[in-house]
């Protein structure tokens, strides 16, 4: 059975077949191009991206065509692979020239109604300014405007970004 096929079949919701399909298809050089192609494909997308974010969370010293990434990113995707992608941003180096599309993806999805999309934007915020430190003023700000604005559960989740950047600065 192909990967494709196994992601077709996969219910969207069984956490341990997911596992079971990543287990059988996450070895060999071209698994993250293969995962990026499938998120394209509406069938695909959900699995491919969660695959994806799981297999950078187990393997951080995996490598991300980011130019591959970043064009996904801006794909339409369904929310649930939109919020994998987002989840994959500590995992993938944003260059120079990635860094201005990402932060328009970004704004993009602090707007969006899903808390989960926007809670993981802000998180992105803080990814791009960790790379370009151009951006630290300008996430610090959306930060703290998360704090007046945003639903108690996404006030907690910027709060530990927040409390996050401060141990790094006395490291």
């Amino acid at each position: 059975m192909s990967l494709h096929k196994a992601l077709v079949q996969w219910d969207g919701k069984s956490k341990d077949t997911i596992i079971e399909i990543y287990h059988r298809f996450y070895q060999g050089r071209e698994f993250i191009a293969q995962l990026l192609k499938l998120s394209t494909d509406v069938t695909t997308q959900a699995g491919a991206t969660w695959l994806l974010k799981h297999h950078l969370e187990n393997n951080p010293r995996s490598k991300v065509n980011e130019k591959t990434f970043f064009m996904q990113l801006f794909a339409e995707l369904q929310p649930q692979a939109k919020l994998h992608l987002l989840q994959c941003l500590p995992y993938v180096n944003i260059s120079k020239a990635h860094k201005k599309p990402l932060e328009v993806c970004l704004k993009q999805a602090l707007v969006d109604d899903s808390k989960d999309i926007r809670v993981w934007a802000y998180n992105g915020f803080n990814e791009l300014a960790l790379s370009h430190h151009e951006y630290r003023q300008q996430a610090d700000a959306i930060l703290v405007d998360a704090l007046g604005q945003e639903s108690a559960s996404i006030k907690t989740r910027v709060r530990n970004i927040i409390k996050e950047l401060s141990i790094l600065e006395r490291d």
